[in-house]
This record gives C-alpha cells, structure tokens and sequence, in this order.
C-alpha cells in the first residue's frame, strides 16, 4: 500500500475512533471559536436583533430614495407655443401641469426663463416670468396662459425654459423642467425713409418716414425715435416731437394700418458724406418701449451752390459775456457756376438776453420776427452776383446784463443764436429744386452770470447743525455759527465754480460742514481762507434752487468789538 493511501486511512480512523469518544473527551476546537460560544445569551440577542434593524432602515432608505426622487417624473409639465411668431405680434404660451404623484402638490410656482428675443412685456421682470400656482390635487390639472411679445430679428430661433417647482409629501421640494422653441418668421412693423434726392448743405430738406402694421394685431401705442448724426440739426416736423426734438408718440395703430411722419431739417455746411441717421419704430406697452423696427437713413450733402460764412467778433467760436456787443460779419461767395439773381439775406437773431434795441445794421430789421433782411433794395450788389463773385453784409446786437436777473431759471444754456439763410430765384441745371438756398446757424455761448450770497445764522435747525454760546455775543466766550453760501447761476451751465472767504480774527473753523452738490467747503489752516470748489453749476441751479453750502464757525467776541457788530466772515469772492 503505499504511504500516502496509508496516512489517509490511518487519519479516517482516527476520527472515526473520536466520534466514539465522550464528548468531554473529543479534541477541543480553537480559542476564538469556543470563546463565541460561550457568549451570554442577551448579547447573542442584541446582535441578531441590531442586525434585523440595520437592515430594516436600509430597506427603508432605498425606498425614500428612490420615492422622493422619482416624484418630479410624476408630475406632467408642459409647455405649448406656436412653432412660428411675428416679431412684435404678441402670442400665447400655454403651461399645463398635471399632478400624478398620488398625492396633493402643495406651494406650485411657474418660472419661466426667457431669451433676449422674448419679453414678458407688464411683468416686473421682462427677461422672467412668475406665477403662483398654489395646491393641485390628485389627478388634476393645472392650465396657465401667458402673453409674450417676440422683439428678436426675423429668422432667429427662441428658446425658452420652463420649471415648476412644488412641495410634495412631506414638505420636501421638487421641480419639474421643460423647454420650448419658436421660430421668429417675420416683422409685423416696418419703417421706411425716403431721403430727397439731392442734400444741399445748409439748405433745409425733409425726411418722410412711413411706418406699416403688417400684421392682423391692433398696437395700443407707438412710438418713433430718431438718432440724429453729427452736423445734422432738426428743424421742425410735422407731428410735435414729445421729447428733445427725436420722440414722438404716434398713438394707437390699426391691423394693416399706416402713418407717416415728416422731419425737417439741415446738415451743416461743414457736414460730409458717410453721415447716417437711424430711425427706431417702437410698440409701447405698459409705458414700455419695445423697438420692433428699424432703418437708417444715409445722409450726403451735395456741395452748396453758395458759400457762407459767419464770424462773431472776427472769430469762428467766441464765447460772449453778458454786456457784450455781438458784431456778426456773414460773408458769402457764389459758387454755383452760373450768376445769381436777386439775392436776398435773411438773419435772425435769438436768445434771451438779446437786446433787441440795440440791433445795428444796413439791411431792415423786422424786430417781431427778430430778423435783418438784405436784398438789392437795400444793397445795389444782391441784384446779380456773378459766379465765383460774393460779398459780406454786417449786423451788431448787444447782451443786456440789465435782464440777466430776471432770465428764467429753467435749467437751459442760455445763448445768442443767428441763422442765415441766402438765397435766388435761380437755379443751376445741376440742381432738383424751386431756388438756390444755402443757410449757416452760429450759436454764440454766454459766459455765465453767477452770483453767490452769503448769510450767517445762530438758530439753524433746519440746516442740521446745532449752534451753541450765548447770543448775544459776550465778549470772552465762545458762540457758534453757520454760514450759508448760495450760488446762484442765471446763464449757461458753469464748470468748477470755486468762491472763498478769509475767517476774521477770533473766528475758528469747527470742523462742521455740508452741501447740496457733492463737494464741502474746506478750510487751510495756514491761510485762514474756507473754500469751496463746487463742481458743475447748472444753469438756473440745483433742482431748480441755488448751490449750496452750510458750514459752521466758532466766534470769540473781544473787548475791542463792544458795541460794534461781530465780523464772523470776510467778504466772499463772487463765482469763478
């Protein structure tokens, strides 16, 4: 037998033999193993029981986790537009939401995310749109519609983003989310420009803009805005602009329905070609301004067939002060290749410090119109000028300072302004139009007329600052002032206007000052001088009122002062 099948019997029968055995008498197991069966029986318990309820909340938990969120899938969210719109045509977005979960959705809101091409027009939010949709029930349905407004360019694509966020059971918070596409089609508004053939440089032309309602939806309000170019100057136009001569408000606009609005105007004579002037075609909602249309215009003056020029004081931009004499010097030159008969020159001064009794001139002065007119009754040479030939004509006006007080303070510039407009009953070939017309408008700037007051008080509450001492004065001890500096500005808008004051001897500086405008006074110690730069002052002042400034001294009275009045201030430099 060999060895191996010999150590395989004789271990059979070795256990064979302690089976037999008593069982106190059979080989014991290992340590750790008899340790654990010597266990006491409550800890046994203890182990089976904590392992039933560590897998009982394991159980549990897969089941929260797989209910809460698998919840938002049990609520229906969707949302239904068309697949195409019209820019500026409002449509309807419709949201519907049904509720699967088994259970009441409590606290629903709507929030949809909207594109720039897409506005919830009379919202709070135009780029977000809200709604509260509160409690819906098992199996119900919750069905919201909504007004858009499209404003994007035609042949774009708009997307927008739905959620609806609710509170399930328990209270936890889900959402729902969807999107949704359209396709902008087309314009419902369209705005066209017909610029005049031929622009002549100084010469007033006109710009009919017509607007069309493409669509079967009847606007409430419209409105258009004109961005006008550099060298560009509006003269008039035949609906009353509603704002700084480039808004108007043309009202309500029937489906299919058009307008037309008329704008007058010259370029200057120094205007070239490339100057564009865009036009913008509104739908107002809400007090809102939607742009829905646009178009811009290009702007190239023709050479004038007459050349003008217009001097004040012998200078191309002279800035007059009140008291001035204005000397206009208009000089004009025939260029238009062929001789200019019965010439006549119109000037008409305005402004509202313009003495108009002071006008001197060769030609005739209408003062109703405010206009001189030259032409060959009063000037032998306007009855033919040649080509290439020209001449100058004169006229002189004063600026009363008498009437600078009493200019309403409205918050303008206040200025001199000639416009000078020349022209024949000839026309060259060249030309498209009824006369030969050129015109120049020179605006003269009025150094402004400002004026500061100074007023010291002891009761102040209203300035905020609180004055202490005895009133009147002693000598020996201390009373506190306030300081009122009120600048007053009557003519055009002024930039760093700075007055001062030295303090008198026995008067101190607390420290305590404020203003209307967003500079205070200073005060230099080693000067004894307060300063205040104020900034800008604009014409007619600050909302209406004068610039001011408040700051507070300290005055301490000397035996020299009994019986004469308290010096708290020296004289105050006028603005500059």
């Amino acid at each position: 037998m060999a060895l191996e099948n010999l150590e395989k019997k004789l271990h059979a029968r070795a256990r064979a033999a302690a089976k037999r055995l008593p069982r106190r008498e059979r080989p014991r197991r290992p340590a750790e193993t008899e340790e654990k069966e010597h266990l006491p029986q409550w800890l046994k318990r203890l182990m089976i029981w904590g392992g039933v309820a560590t897998l009982l909340i394991v159980v549990v938990g897969l089941f929260l986790v797989f209910f809460y969120t698998s919840g938002s899938r049990d609520v229906t969210l969707t949302v239904n537009l068309p697949a195409t719109v019209v820019r500026g045509e409002p449509f309807n977005v419709e949201v519907q939401i049904v509720n699967n979960t088994g259970s009441q959705i409590k606290n629903g809101a709507i929030e949809i995310d909207l594109p720039d091409g897409l506005v919830n027009y009379g919202g709070a939010n135009p780029n977000m749109l809200t709604d509260q949709v509160g409690d819906i029930g098992v199996g119900s349905l919750s069905d919201k519609t909504y007004s858009l407004l499209p404003v994007g360019p035609a042949g774009e694509s708009e997307t927008l983003a739905a959620a609806f966020n609710y509170a399930g059971a328990g209270g936890t918070q889900f959402s729902a989310h969807q999107t949704a596409e359209t396709s902008v089609a087309g314009e419902a508004m369209a705005v066209q420009v017909t610029p005049p053939a031929q622009i002549l440089a100084g010469s007033s032309f006109s710009l009919p803009v017509t607007y069309v309602n493409n669509s079967d939806f009847a606007f409430p309000a419209m409105t258009l805005s004109a961005n006008y170019p550099a060298g560009f100057t509006f003269d008039s136009s035949d609906v009353p602009p509603e704002s700084l001569n480039n808004y108007w408000q043309l009202g309500s606009l029937a489906p299919h329905a058009s307008g037309t609005l008329t704008i007058m105007g010259h370029l200057s004579s120094g205007a070239t070609g490339g100057a564009v002037l865009p036009i913008t075609l509104s739908a107002s909602f809400d007090g809102e301004d939607y742009p829905l249309a646009q178009t811009s215009v290009p702007l190239s003056p023709s050479p004038a067939p007459v050349s003008l020029t217009v001097l004040v004081n012998g200078a191309n931009a002279y800035v007059a002060h009140v008291g001035d004499t204005l000397n206009y010097s208009i000089g004009y030159q025939n260029v238009s290749g062929v001789a200019l008969s019965d010439v006549t020159i119109k000037a008409t001064i305005v402004g509202s410090l313009v003495d108009l009794g002071s006008v001197q001139t060769s030609g005739t002065f209408n003062a109703s119109t405010q206009t001189v007119t030259w032409n060959q009754s009063n000037d032998a040479s306007l009855a033919l000028v040649g080509p290439g030939n020209g001449g100058q004509v004169n006229v002189s006006v004063k600026l009363d300072g008498q009437s600078a007080s009493s200019v309403s303070q409205s918050g303008k510039d206040h200025a001199a302004q000639i416009s000078v407009v020349i022209s024949s009953p000839t026309v060259p070939p060249y030309l498209s139009a009824s006369r030969t017309t050129a015109q120049a408008i020179v605006t003269t700037k009025v150094a402004g007329l400002a004026s500061v007051s100074a007023t010291g008080l002891y009761r102040d509450a209203q300035s905020g600052i609180v004055n202490g001492g005895v009133m009147p004065p002693q000598v020996g001890q201390t009373t506190d002032f306030t300081i009122h500096w009120d600048i007053t500005n009557y003519q055009s808008n002024l930039d760093n206007v700075t007055v001062s004051a030295a303090l008198p001897q026995g008067v101190v500086w607390t420290g305590q000052a404020k203003s209307n405008v967003g500079s205070v006074p200073t005060y230099s110690s080693s000067t004894g001088i307060v300063t205040w730069n104020a900034g800008s002052v604009p014409a007619g002042g600050v909302a209406g009122g004068p610039a001011e400034a408040v700051f507070q001294v300290a005055a301490t009275p000397s035996i020299a002062l009994i019986g004469q009045y308290e010096p708290i201030l020296n004289v105050t430099t006028p603005p500059k």
